[in-house]
């Protein structure tokens, strides 16, 4: 598991705060969960329902439903454990997961003889989520049952009642405010007949009622299960800790990553001011060694002007000479 991506504080929790978690994930993320459940659940009791009034036997029907509660369980499970990491499943995907073939395996082992252990939501996500088998799955389950328990056990309790008196007070809601006394012997007689032998759309409202009971209370009872799940994988991998440690190591790299850029740059600026001062020695440099010929080059021209003056005196000794007569008569 990614302890970082997790949607939720991780912190140590009692039991019953740990229950409180998984119920509020359930409210967080109702539309998923409700919406995946209807698509799955009320065909299935429509044609459990219609089957079973052929057959003449609601009550038959009821009990099939109930006895399937571990296939319809799996998908709050999956809505909870991808929405609790940050990634929400869509329809499209909780639908399709159902139909996993590594599931049917535990499958299987939830329908016979695991179907009435007492500690059913505890270890759903062991089956379905982990899916270990055999010695792991033992030690695994040990684990958990460990120091979540009885709070499991005594949540499936409450779970089962609470659905039970849900789907009688559906039943009794339009009779309930209304003391016996004040019926008549006719209306007691029809509700005698109701309850002793009901017609077949009282049938209907009975399983309609236990059906909506089970649609309200059941993924709650998965959620309040996957908490505890969660709390007791907290508890023995220590994610907090965990987590505390990878943001520390994160705080640290970036420190250490900006302390690098600062040397980089430190060390980028000695570069360039050892390569400006590099290049100012050398321009010092061939400026000295350019002086010199500029002075030569000066005495040269120097030089060259006192050649020049001295070809001018001469040639003019030469036109003085060619001018005046060497024995002049006058």
């Amino acid at each position: 598991m990614r302890a970082e991506s997790l949607s939720i504080a991780l912190r140590a929790r009692t039991a019953w705060e740990a229950t409180d978690l998984g119920i509020a994930l359930v409210r967080e993320y109702a539309l998923p969960i409700w919406r995946a459940w209807a698509c799955v659940v009320l065909p299935t009791a429509l044609l459990l329902g219609i089957l079973c009034q052929m057959a003449d036997s609601f009550f038959m029907a009821s009990l099939l439903l109930w006895w399937l509660k571990p296939v319809f369980d799996r998908i709050p499970l999956y809505v909870l454990s991808r929405a609790v990491f940050g990634a929400v499943p869509s329809l499209q995907e909780t639908l399709r997961a159902q139909a996993s073939r590594a599931d049917f395996g535990p499958l299987f082992a939830q329908l016979t003889w695991r179907r009435f252990h007492p500690m059913r939501a505890l270890f759903l996500p062991v089956d379905f989520l982990e899916r270990l088998t055999g010695r792991q799955r033992s030690a695994r389950t040990g684990l958990l049952a460990r120091a979540q328990g009885s709070p499991s056990t005594l949540l499936t309790l409450l779970c089962l009642n609470m659905e039970t008196m849900l789907m009688i007070s559906v039943v009794l809601s339009a009779a309930i405010f209304v003391p016996t006394e004040f019926f008549s012997d006719a209306m007691r007689d029809t509700l005698e007949h109701l309850i002793t032998d009901p017609p077949i759309w009282v049938q209907w409202a009975f399983y309609g009622a236990y059906t909506l009971a089970l649609s309200i209370i059941e993924p709650i009872y998965v959620g309040a299960g996957f908490g505890l799940y969660l709390n007791r994988r907290m508890e023995l991998e220590a994610w907090d800790i965990d987590l505390s440690f990878r943001q520390l190591a994160a705080r640290l790299y970036e420190r250490a990553s900006a302390a690098a850029r600062g040397l980089q740059f430190a060390l980028l600026l000695g570069v360039l001011s050892v390569l400006m001062s590099h290049t100012e020695s050398s321009y010092a440099a061939q400026s000295k060694t350019s002086k010199p010929s500029v002075d030569s080059s000066g005495a040269e021209i120097e030089d060259t002007g006192t050649q020049s003056e001295s070809r001018e005196l001469s040639l003019e000794q030469n036109l003085d000479e060619y001018f005046v007569p060497p024995n002049p008569r006058f």
